[in-house]
């Protein structure tokens, strides 16, 4: 339903599946294959870490469009890395991928987008068409 959406006003975004740079942060590989096989079906290909200093380390180097973090990296909360990237990277989206309810309590913390697990199709359609292409429609799942 997004999808064709986009397809219809935004025709060029489909064409150059490469023009998104997706970080995928979760010290948990399954959830990293199932994200990436529902990303695959917009085209977009998604770069994988599995730690707290890796991801600082990808973000620095390749500043990624979307960033999806699992809440917990090996000892380190998200909550760490969502300020790290929203203190120099402003307008980067951010994803935080939960097994619960657990969102940070100051507003500048706040990741763009919470999502809980299992994770759905049209979730992460969801996800991709708000904060990459800008559509504000809200899902009817998702109270964000």
């Amino acid at each position: 339903m997004y999808l064709n959406y986009l397809i219809d006003f935004f025709p060029p975004l489909f064409i150059l599946p490469s023009m998104y740079n997706v970080l995928i942060a979760d010290d948990d590989v399954d959830a990293w294959f199932q994200l990436n096989a529902l990303l695959r079906r917009y085209l977009i290909k998604a770069n994988f870490v599995t730690n707290f200093n890796a991801a600082k380390q990808y973000i620095d180097r390749h500043l990624p469009s979307l960033l999806f973090f699992d809440n917990h990296l090996q000892n380190h909360s998200t909550i760490d890395l969502i300020r790290y990237v929203k203190s120099k990277y402003p307008y980067a989206k951010i994803v935080m991928i939960n097994t619960h309810a657990e969102r940070p309590n100051h507003p500048a913390l706040q990741p763009d987008l919470t999502i809980s697990k299992p994770l759905m199709p049209d979730i992460i359609e969801y996800a991709i068409v708000k904060l990459l292409h800008g559509v504000n429609e809200l899902h009817p799942e998702l109270s964000r």
